[in-house]
């Protein structure tokens, strides 16, 4: 299923990569991110928005390297030992817009402030 630019799924938080730390799987929520992917290894890749980077259970090889991508799902608690949280994609789509990284952490910001604003 994909979402229109205006359409969010709900139950879903728009988060900078570096903020997953902060969101606990066991909460039921979904987090959506976006950022360039770094390294894809089997069903793995490593996605980096610019703030951090974030291992993305894939169902499948769904991803190549370089590709600019929007991934929903839920956060796992960090490898012990490469300290790296992980996502298990639910969603996973390529975007192809030249002014996508801009405009993702504006969309974070509106998010944000949405949320704060009575």
């Amino acid at each position: 299923m994909s979402y229109g630019v205006d359409e969010e799924p709900h139950n879903v938080v728009k988060l900078m990569i570096v903020e997953c730390k902060d969101i606990s799987s066991s909460t039921g929520k979904r987090v959506w991110i976006q950022g360039h992917v770094r390294e894809v290894q089997s069903n793995n890749a490593i996605i980096d928005d610019g703030s951090a980077c974030l291992n993305i259970v894939l169902g499948t090889n769904m991803c190549n390297i370089s590709e600019y991508v929007m991934v929903i799902g839920q956060v796992s608690p960090s490898d012990a030992e490469t300290l790296l949280y992980s996502m298990v994609a639910h969603q996973i789509t390529p975007l192809s817009d030249p002014n996508r990284e801009p405009l993702w952490w504006m969309e974070v910001i509106e998010a944000r402030h949405s949320k704060c604003t009575p």
